[in-house]
């Protein structure tokens, strides 16, 4: 079991090769960490960056995540290091996180207007976000 300091240091090197595009088998090969843990780690990450992108408030995010305030915090701290503003952070949400299912994120490459699965993922988000807050 990881305790808070290591889950810290685990998640900021995590994301940090994520960001800079590496697979989670890259990953687990680079770093000699589990494969399994690196995709947890990429969901996690995953989740608290679509509700970054969404400006959704921070202390509130463990609560939507069941994810401990410190962990959160690391996830914070490392998209906003590597990705910047919410600006940035919002185009890697659009460029990067997959919104059907068997589609593939390509960040390299922007998705085809025409596509029948090119949902936005943070309209996605909006549409729920509206539906919550009523």
């Amino acid at each position: 079991m990881r305790t808070p300091s290591i889950e810290k240091d685990f998640v900021v090197r995590i994301a940090e090769l994520h960001f800079q595009g590496l697979t989670p088998e890259n990953i687990s090969e680079r770093a000699h960490l589990d494969e399994a843990e690196i995709r947890e780690c990429l969901r996690r990450l995953e989740s608290v960056l679509l509700l970054v992108a969404h400006e959704f408030p921070v202390p509130l995010v463990p609560r939507v995540t069941s994810l401990g305030q410190e962990e959160v915090g690391a996830y914070v701290d490392a998209i906003h290091r590597h990705l910047g503003g919410k600006d940035e952070v919002r185009e890697h949400v659009r460029k990067a996180i997959p919104t059907c299912a068997g589609e593939t994120a390509a960040p390299a490459k922007p998705r085809s207007d025409t596509d029948q699965c090119n949902v936005d993922a943070l309209e996605v988000l909006d549409f729920w976000a509206s539906k919550w807050l009523r």
